[in-house]
């Protein structure tokens, strides 16, 4: 049935072009170790006219946090650090952490761990104006946004700052999207003794032949940054590249290299991670770099990070039209209500998560499919494209 994906994927994407919910579009999707289809449409850059293509350098935004999921986990698999690992052990400012309340700060029962983090369910939130504990981190991302040289921009620094303010709940207490993955990054920081970038080049992203990915672009890959847009009510677009969470330029090194929304990269360069977690953890050898296959973690490993492991009362906050069906594992959502999700077939156990500017990656273990979607809108998340990706690619495929 693969002859007649191509037409049937051709058609998804072109007709969103048409309806103008997008200006360009791209989708890789891979069965059984193979690509079964790869096109892009559209336009990159109406200002300059240059086309989508799968060359552009993609900002990733929170598709950043499955990588940094890996990172974690490899610490873990070497003993470095543990999931029960308090995070004050690394950044000391959350030790004797504090809950906000109406009635006052109060003390945590329990420290924040590494397993809170990875979960979503730390207690930290990010920016944003719609509780009292988010108008402080927004309050402090604020001063980062600023020139002031005496304001500390690493990563370490801005995270280990993010301690010392309240926290939402006890941590494991609710489920809440928030700099838990910026927290984490900075964490194998300091475990690992390297940069953050340092060590996820050294440990993924060389291993696995990623040469285009990284938390800036180079001066010589400039013409291949991808131009960014919000689209306005009236359904026009206007080209923009905002400060985002924390996060200036990304023409240039910073020093924050935030390990929930930062990295940038191509759609092939994507399309390696998410072959490498849909295997087990080990990336193909018609994949990689040097024609051997290429492991970057145990089967037991990604297996558990692929478990849905939210209670009903922590998934309670996924309540995202894009998270209908699904729990919580490492960094990224798991399938385990299939009934509701809203395509079929659909299996348990169908992991991925996706980014701010409407990128999206999905990895089913059972059938062994995975596909990454890219486009460049701000808050561009539209689950009834991706749910409609998935139905064709089942339709054709299985």
């Amino acid at each position: 049935m693969e002859k007649n994906l191509k037409k049937a994927l051709d058609k998804v994407l072109t007709d969103e072009l048409d309806r103008m919910e997008a200006l360009g579009n791209g989708l890789l999707v891979y069965h059984n170790g193979q690509e079964v289809y790869r096109n892009t449409f559209g336009i990159d850059s109406v200002e300059k006219g240059t086309k989508f293509t799968d060359k552009l350098i993609f900002r990733w935004c929170s598709m950043t946090k499955p990588i940094t999921a890996i990172a974690v986990n490899q610490l873990i698999e070497r003993g470095v650090i543990s999931l029960d690992d308090p995070v004050g052990k690394y950044l000391p400012t959350y030790n004797n952490q504090k809950i906000y309340t109406e009635n006052g700060l109060v003390d945590c029962k329990n420290p924040m761990t590494i397993w809170h983090l990875l979960h979503m369910v730390s207690g930290l939130d990010y920016p944003h104006p719609y509780n009292p504990v988010a108008k402080m981190v927004m309050e402090y991302y604020a001063t980062l946004e600023g020139d002031d040289p005496d304001v500390a921009r690493d990563t370490v620094s801005i995270c280990s700052k993010l301690g010392e303010l309240p926290l939402m709940y006890e941590p494991g207490a609710g489920w809440a999207y928030s700099t838990s993955a910026d927290v984490l990054g900075a964490i194998v920081e300091v475990a690992s003794g390297m940069k953050y970038s340092e060590y996820l080049k050294e440990n993924v992203l060389n291993p696995l032949g990623m040469v285009d990915t990284d938390f800036y672009i180079p001066e010589e890959k400039w013409d291949r940054f991808a131009s960014m847009y919000l689209r306005e009510e009236d359904g026009s677009y206007n080209e923009f590249d905002p400060i985002f969470l924390g996060m200036k330029d990304r023409h240039y090194k910073q020093p924050f290299e935030s390990g929930g929304a930062g990295l940038n990269g191509t759609m092939d360069d994507y399309a390696k991670v998410a072959l490498c977690l849909v295997n087990d953890g080990t990336l193909p050898a018609q994949f990689s770099p040097n024609g051997q296959p290429v492991t970057l973690l145990q089967p037991e490993t990604v297996k558990r990070m692929r478990t849905a492991s939210l209670d009903d009362g922590q998934r309670a906050g996924m309540n995202w039209e894009s998270l209908i069906g699904f729990n919580y594992g490492d960094l990224m959502r798991v399938l385990d209500r299939p009934e509701v999700c809203g395509y079929t077939p659909a299996f348990c156990g169908e992991f991925g998560w996706d980014g701010w500017t409407g990128n999206y990656v999905m990895m089913d273990p059972t059938n062994n499919i995975t596909f990454v979607y890219f486009i460049q809108i701000g808050n561009g998340s539209r689950p009834s494209m991706y749910n409609r990706i998935k139905q064709t690619i089942y339709e054709n495929v299985l």
